[in-house]
């Protein structure tokens, strides 16, 4: 996992992830666009560290100069697709053999936008999830704008496709939760707490149980000013979802409610952004 940096932006790109995050609709998840593991490359520039996985590219074109290469690909699907523009548009003539005048490459605002955002959260959610159909990752990246919180929401796979949503604060803990479980098995009542020591839990009929698990995701709540974490492991069992908290010496278990495990995702998420506003 690579934490988000901090760069300087001009006014105009940070406007441009204003304008984002304050489009949204309080009733529904609504997606911007997808993007390429190859289209991120190019749009963060190859030179920069990347803030999350690139499965594709690391998988099939790790090496620098294949690197280059298949970024330049991805300007040329970015130019097609509308979501970047370029000088040669106004006036191609200037651009040709020989000619000195530098190029120039503008991303739409509301990719610029994006861009921007993924680089500057106050904090974030990183669930990997684990299911026999594969592995998928989502980063849910968290603000507060104009007193209150938004969200942009980031969700990939091995494929090395990366979609873009906004998501209201209302339906913030509910999406986190509808990724962890994406077969709906969430029930409505609370079960009691386990404890299992971390040297009994291999062999515990507990973890002989959750190994039927239709997902297992890992959690991390990150408050990025502050640099403190806290996370969990949730179990999507066909009837239930069974949260672990862990440490050194101990493992907590216990089957959770839709409502309750919403209420533990929206209670990390208000102490991580609190902490980062501190």
């Amino acid at each position: 996992m690579t934490s988000p940096g901090t760069p300087s932006f001009s006014q105009d790109d940070l406007d441009a992830a204003i304008a984002v995050l304050l489009q949204t609709d309080d009733e529904e998840v609504e997606e911007l666009f997808s993007l390429s593991d190859e289209e991120l490359l190019a749009v963060d520039g190859i030179q920069n560290p990347q803030l999350t996985e690139l499965p594709w590219v690391q998988a099939n074109a790790d090496a620098p100069e294949l690197r280059e290469l298949v970024a330049a690909v991805a300007m040329r699907s970015l130019l097609a697709r509308g979501l970047v523009t370029t000088s040669a548009d106004e006036d191609p003539a200037a651009y040709g053999p020989g000619s000195r005048r530098p190029l120039s490459f503008d991303a739409v605002p509301e990719l610029r936008g994006v861009a921007v955002l993924r680089r500057i959260p106050e904090a974030f959610v990183l669930l990997h999830r684990r299911t026999a159909a594969g592995d998928a990752t989502s980063y849910f990246y968290l603000f507060e704008v104009q007193g209150r919180r938004r969200v942009l929401w980031e969700a990939y796979d091995a494929s090395g496709m990366h979609v873009f949503h906004r998501v209201p604060s209302t339906l913030f803990a509910r999406q986190v939760r509808s990724f962890m479980d994406p077969e709906s098995g969430t029930g409505e009542n609370d079960g009691e707490t386990e404890e299992v020591s971390v040297e009994a839990f291999e062999n515990s009929s507990i973890a002989q149980e959750l190994s039927n698990a239709r997902a297992v995701t890992t959690a991390v709540v990150v408050s990025v000013g502050e640099g403190s974490t806290e996370g969990f492991t949730a179990f999507a069992m066909p009837d239930r979802l069974v949260l672990m908290e862990s440490d050194e010496q101990m493992h907590r278990l216990g089957t959770v409610s839709a409502d309750s495990m919403d209420a533990i995702v929206e209670e990390l998420a208000v102490s991580a952004m609190g902490e980062s506003q501190r």
